[in-house]
């Protein structure tokens, strides 16, 4: 779950920072963001290097085995996942190599390319072990697919709302025409990603389910299934609090011309609201993380 979280911050933070950041608010974005990805890097690369011994442990049945260096490299060198973590393994060090850049470099808009891409890798290899490629033939070729796309939008509205949060936080002067403007564009830019980031979820979302889940009983029959019911609530629910987010705060924001106390209410309750959909996303993220150790209902299931 660490690197998990860790590297969907990474992910929807610098493609704010990339696309979105207010050019008036670099300088207060800038010490937050770097504060961030060192912080979020680190924790990548650390549960990076600990998910090679977990995996040990949990493919042999006995956590001994987790510093037992024959099934570590039995692991490493004859699994699937030996060569998924390896990738992943470098995908971390680079990373943090790049973080830790001269602030000349950092400016770039390659740079911030560089570390989108790096942690879009990270993202993918954490879904290319688990309950995605378990299917054979056609299905075994699609999911994997549907699974990277899934959790990337994921990442994409998720990853995204601190860094939002504190943009908006650092816009606390709706009486200044700049920080307005910064505002209104902002929050005209991010909507737009949002409506793609949350299309791609809802259907991937779908897909995942129509493949994971067998019938809609087991939905509600299976440890598996109650679970991602509860994630989906939860979604729901998050949905909801961005739908006042979208048609509600924001048109009042971007049209409320010289009424400054109506901009001022909104932006405050935006910032509320945004706040919200993290707490909604972190439970979501440990939803995830459970149902990752939880088998998926098979044909026939007696579970209830």
């Amino acid at each position: 779950m660490g690197q998990f979280a860790a590297v969907m911050l990474v992910f929807g933070s610098s493609l704010f920072r990339l696309r979105f950041a207010p050019e008036s608010e670099r300088r207060v974005f800038g010490p937050w963001y770097r504060s961030v990805l060192i912080a979020a890097a680190i924790i990548t690369l650390v549960s990076s290097l600990a998910w090679l011994d977990v995996e040990a442990g949990t493919m042999s049945g006995e956590w001994s085995n987790a510093a037992n260096p024959h099934t570590v490299a039995t692991v490493l060198y004859r699994t699937s996942f030996g060569q998924v973590w390896q990738l992943n393994l470098a995908a971390a060090a680079i990373l943090l190599c790049v973080v830790f850049a001269p602030a000349k470099i950092q400016h770039l808009k390659s740079w911030s390319g560089i570390v989108v891409g790096l942690s879009a890798l990270l993202i993918a290899t954490s879904t290319w072990t688990g309950h995605a490629v378990m299917h054979g033939g056609l299905m075994g070729d699609i999911h994997p697919f549907v699974q990277v796309v899934h959790v990337l939008a994921a990442a994409t509205w998720l990853g995204s709302l601190p860094a939002l949060g504190f943009a908006l936080h650092s816009l606390r002067k709706p009486e200044l025409a700049a920080q307005r403007s910064a505002a209104q564009h902002l929050l005209r830019g991010y909507s737009r990603m949002g409506y793609l980031a949350v299309g791609l979820v809802l259907l991937t979302g779908c897909i995942d389910t129509w493949f994971m889940v067998d019938s809609f009983g087991a939905l509600f029959s299976t440890s598996y299934g109650r679970i991602l019911v509860a994630k989906i609530s939860l979604f729901l629910l998050m949905m909801g609090v961005a739908a006042v987010n979208r048609f509600v705060l924001t048109p009042t924001i971007m049209h409320s011309g010289s009424n400054v106390t109506a901009a001022e209410a909104s932006l405050r309750q935006l910032r509320r609201t945004v706040v919200l959909e993290q707490i909604l996303g972190v439970s979501i993220i440990v939803l995830v993380s459970v149902l990752g150790t939880v088998a998926p209902p098979m044909p026939g299931h007696m579970e209830m």
